[in-house]
């Protein structure tokens, strides 16, 4: 609540954290539902991915369905490798979606950093339905900014690298750069006293949307930070 457990969670994460960044295959879970006409593409960070009681909130009932996990060390110091991990991701997604019969409806959920997949493959695939939990306008600006990247920016910079040479390497995957050719119904959910997205750059997506005439509806949770938005995410859509 007030984003304390966000404090929490990324403090114990900062001894915990691994200074190994890529290198991990890509990993998925794949249920078929019995409704091969939909079909459901989730993008999940590793604390969710790896906690089945919150990755049941984000497994559909309505349509087959696909959710990646997310590495946990994904944001490097090194922008390249970040968008190297998330190239990874997304083309094995794209392939899957390839695949599939022209008559199937796609529907996306990001989750966190899943928010940029998500919005990159609803921007160059028809959906029926984006659900966008967490998620930040501006990718380079939220890692920059963020609680949860704190030491990967102390070493970025460490480094001798920039907000700009961020920007440079990932601002194609930022969603507010990936959303024009969005059809879909879109759902956003926003924790107010979100830290490791700032609350402002989610602001900043939601009035980008609705700039562009999306078919938006946003659910701003008023007590939740970062994680309790996440674990205590519902849709009527699943």
């Amino acid at each position: 609540m007030f984003g304390l457990e966000d404090r929490f969670f990324f403090l114990r994460r900062r001894f915990q954290q691994s200074k190994v960044y890529g290198g991990e295959k890509i990993v998925k879970d794949s249920n078929t539902t019995g409704n091969s006409e939909r079909r459901w593409v989730c993008f999940l960070p590793a604390a969710a991915y790896d906690n089945r009681r919150v990755r049941s909130r984000y497994t559909p009932s309505n349509g087959d369905n696909s959710i990646y996990k997310i590495p946990k060390n994904a944001v490097s110091p090194n922008p390249h490798e970040t968008s190297n991990i998330l190239w990874g991701i997304y083309q094995d997604a794209a392939s899957e979606i390839e695949s599939l019969k022209d008559s199937t409806e796609i529907s996306v959920i990001g989750v966190s950093l899943g928010n940029v997949l998500a919005f990159k493959l609803a921007d160059q695939y028809p959906t029926k339905d984006l659900i966008s939990v967490t998620p930040g306008a501006d990718l380079p600006l939220c890692i920059w900014d963020g609680i949860g990247t704190k030491e990967v920016i102390k070493q970025a910079k460490k480094d001798g690298r920039t907000l700009e040479d961020f920007e440079t390497v990932l601002s194609t995957w930022s969603p507010m750069n990936n959303l024009n050719n969005i059809t879909g119904e879109i759902e956003v959910h926003l924790g107010y006293w979100d830290k490791v997205i700032p609350y402002s750059n989610g602001v900043n997506l939601v009035e980008r949307l609705r700039q562009a005439g999306k078919n938006l509806t946003v659910n701003t949770h008023p007590l939740f930070g970062h994680g309790s938005t996440i674990v205590r995410f519902k849709s009527p859509r699943l």
